[in-house]
């Protein structure tokens, strides 16, 4: 037969699990997005290296040019610079994109920082009432 202290701690435990429950279903949109994010974010290193080597041509160039102006056959290269500098933009333009997203990964990191103190306080709150019973 049930005492009053153990149907109090069943209520207890009842509502801990449906609070666990609750966090795990706003975990689990969190955790997607990150996925999601990440995947976006490992192609970040190649862009900024692909970035730094096209700086580092886009500036040797302009000081070559500043030296040596380029007489009418150079005209392939200055395509060439011309193309870098499109792609420049767009890596940058990319980026701009780019920013929202890790201001809301940032948000989300956030919150499952606070999702994970909770459990870890439910976590708490079911050793005392197993401590209890």
């Amino acid at each position: 037969m049930a005492t009053p202290m153990n149907n109090e701690q069943d209520k207890q435990l009842q509502t801990t699990l449906e609070n666990l429950a609750l966090i795990l279903k706003l975990w689990i949109p969190v955790l997607t997005e990150i996925k999601k994010m990440n995947q976006t974010l490992e192609k970040l290193p190649d862009n900024f290296s692909l970035l730094q080597r096209q700086i580092n041509k886009l500036s040797q160039a302009n000081t070559y040019i500043k030296k040596n102006p380029l007489p009418p056959e150079h005209l392939e290269q200055i395509r060439q610079l011309q193309g870098f500098e499109l792609k420049l933009q767009a890596l940058t333009n990319n980026l701009d994109c780019e920013l929202p997203q890790l201001v809301k990964l940032e948000k989300q990191i956030g919150n499952l920082i606070a999702l994970r103190e909770r459990v870890e306080a439910l976590q708490e709150q079911c050793q005392l009432i197993k401590r209890n019973m």
